[in-house]
């Protein structure tokens, strides 16, 4: 788990499962295999979602798979969540993403 701004962060390894207690949001992004693109997105349900994009249900990353999951975060307030999802699409999010997990993007690119 890793500090950030007040957010809690957890890598892909480290995802917890819901607690009763708790539900979790989630941001994540998926690599597009075909294009090499990265795709963005937001749930409630990782694993769930992780199917749906799979499945080919989703027209926009349908085209350009199959996806690979290479990077997720999980947080407490959907709003926090959905905020945190649209800067990553932003252009200065998607530059600071990248430089984030270039590691990652170098050992799969």
């Amino acid at each position: 788990m890793l500090p950030c701004q007040g957010r809690e962060i957890r890598r892909i390894g480290g995802l917890p499962a819901p607690k009763n207690q708790h539900m979790y949001f989630y941001v994540y992004i998926l690599l597009c295999k075909k294009d090499k693109s990265l795709y963005v997105g937001f749930t409630k349900d990782l694993k769930k979602r992780l199917e749906y994009h799979k499945a080919g249900n989703c027209r926009t990353t349908r085209i350009r798979g199959p996806v690979k999951l290479i990077y997720a975060e999980s947080y407490l307030n959907e709003s926090d969540a959905r905020k945190r999802e649209k800067f990553l699409k932003s252009g200065r999010g998607r530059e600071i993403i990248k430089k984030q997990i270039e590691d990652t993007l170098a050992g799969i690119v």
